[in-house]
């Protein structure tokens, strides 16, 4: 009995500490790199949340907008930091990234970045380099990961003579990348498209483990659920996000990152709070996973539009993305197998479970007025 009370409190501790998850957007930059003949193009792009953790006193007037005026004031220092923290080598011989460029604002019209703004309009840092004849070898390497969090990830788009190359990522273990461009020109397609496919497989494994939001709606479903239940529920749940995750990867159908936000936090709640006034045995429980999937799948297919799905082997993508959740979800639910049998054959089962949905639903409550009125002050 001891033991089982024990295993609630330490679920409920599990989900309520924002050090051990991370939000569901992710914490990424961007860079872009187009590699000709006579110039090497470089544009670095980054939030406003990015940009004041570089430069914390970018905000001048500390009024929590980011103006135009403000970016260009820093746009110096934010170039100094890229030149001293980001590194290009070419055949071997370290390189400056070339001359700066007017940034690129997000407001046509000059206009603020508002405080609701500032997660998700992008601020780019464009680079010339003039070359007298293109590289055999590029070697670009990050050194930002101390600064900018051990999370934060930098998704990245390599082109040689203006054909896309395969997506690059870096993060804290992956801080470099090397690029032959003999091998990128001749190279063997079957190999890049295994690359490919092990990255989007990858991503789509770190997405469940880093992404609270989904976990937290899974816990949610299973754990006042009949064990016999956890098959057709998370079945159920794969096929309603995998719609949407296609639609909305494919640009078929999007809706505003604030409103699929704002709707994952809202699946959570109702999720706990029917786990309190019914006890979360109805049968219905596959249909509600499957229509709030529906939901999940828009989340998961912010990160793929955020990384750029490739033209070539799309439908190879998208399956191997969408394959590491499910094995990402499938390796949750085994390791809650034994957790959930001792708590089915439990008699402090209810308690333990009313305290779980409880924990859930003050979670999702509090995420959702932060994500609907952009009081960015959950963890991100």
């Amino acid at each position: 009995m001891s033991q089982l009370r024990s295993i609630g409190i330490g679920l409920v501790l599990w989900i309520s500490i924002p050090g051990f998850v991370s939000a569901h957007q992710p914490d990424t930059s961007y860079l872009k790199v187009e590699i000709g003949d006579e110039a090497i193009l470089s544009r670095f792009t980054f939030d406003a949340v990015t940009l004041q953790q570089i430069i914390p006193e970018i905000d001048g007037n500390g009024d929590g907008a980011l103006s135009l005026g403000e970016a260009e004031s820093a746009q110096p220092r934010v170039e100094a930091y890229l030149r001293e923290r980001v590194y290009l080598d070419l055949d071997g011989a370290e390189t400056d990234w070339g001359e700066s460029q007017a940034l690129i604002w997000p407001h046509e019209d000059g206009g603020d970045i508002t405080p609701e703004e500032r997660h998700l309009l992008l601020v780019h840092f464009p680079f010339r380099l003039a070359i007298a004849a293109r590289p055999e070898e590029v070697l670009v390497t990050y050194d930002v990961f101390i600064e900018l969090g051990t999370r934060h990830q930098v998704l990245a788009e390599l082109l040689v003579d203006g054909a896309e190359k395969l997506p690059v990522v870096f993060r804290l273990d992956e801080p470099d990348y090397l690029l032959h461009l003999g091998a990128a020109l001749e190279g063997a397609p079957k190999e890049r498209g295994w690359n490919t496919l092990a990255r989007f497989f990858r991503l789509g494994m770190e997405h469940i483990f880093a992404g609270y939001d989904h976990l937290l709606f899974l816990l949610a479903l299973i754990v006042a659920s009949r064990f016999r239940q956890v098959v057709a529920i998370v079945t159920a749940f794969t096929i309603g996000h995998t719609v949407t995750l296609i639609l909305a990867a494919t640009g078929t159908v999007s809706l505003p990152s604030r409103w699929v936000e704002s709707g994952i936090a809202a699946t959570i709640i109702y999720v706990a709070a029917e786990n309190l006034w019914r006890g979360g045995s109805s049968g219905h429980r596959w249909l509600l996973a499957g229509s709030f999937g529906l939901v999940h799948g828009f989340g998961f297919a912010g990160i793929l539009r955020q990384l750029g799905l490739p033209r070539d082997g799309l439908a190879g993508a998208l399956l191997s993305f969408n394959i590491g959740v499910e094995v990402g979800q499938v390796l949750v639910v085994l390791a809650l197998f034994p957790l959930l049998v001792l708590l089915d054959r439990s008699e402090s089962a209810p308690k333990i479970k009313a305290i779980l949905s409880m924990a859930i639903l003050l979670f999702g409550v509090c995420w959702l007025f932060d994500r609907a009125f952009a009081l960015d002050w959950m963890p991100v």
